[in-house]
């Protein structure tokens, strides 16, 4: 039990149903084309976005909260940096995730703003 962290697991759930959020609401599916989103086949397009959408929270957890945020700003966001400054690997890894959490509750809180603004838009 004492390795069980639910936040590690918790922020790549979140993070990816922002992600979905964002590519459906507010990116409209931007690198497809609507006619391609029309005609593909579900299971192939629900594969291709979630695809999508993985790669790019991998990309934002790692390239920009990890490497980043962590390396070059605030060591909060980087396990190995917490560990370095003498906390355990259990809690190095438990306050990074935390902390990334934190910003996808901000994120979430935004995306439906940002999705009233866009519809709203003249």
């Amino acid at each position: 039990m004492r390795m069980y962290t639910p936040y590690v697991g918790y922020i790549v759930c979140r993070w990816l149903l922002i992600l979905f959020i964002w590519l459906a609401y507010i990116f409209d599916f931007w690198p497809f084309r609507r006619s391609w989103l029309n005609k593909a086949h579900p299971v192939v397009k629900g594969a291709v976005l979630t695809l999508v959408s993985v790669a790019a929270m991998v990309l934002l957890i790692k390239g920009f909260f990890i490497e980043i945020l962590g390396n070059l700003g605030i060591a909060y966001f980087n396990s190995e940096s917490l560990m370095a400054m003498g906390l355990t690997d259990f809690y190095s890894i438990e306050y990074s995730s935390e902390a990334i959490m934190m910003f996808a509750a901000i994120a979430s809180w935004l995306s439906p703003s940002w999705v009233v603004a866009c519809e709203n838009a003249p």
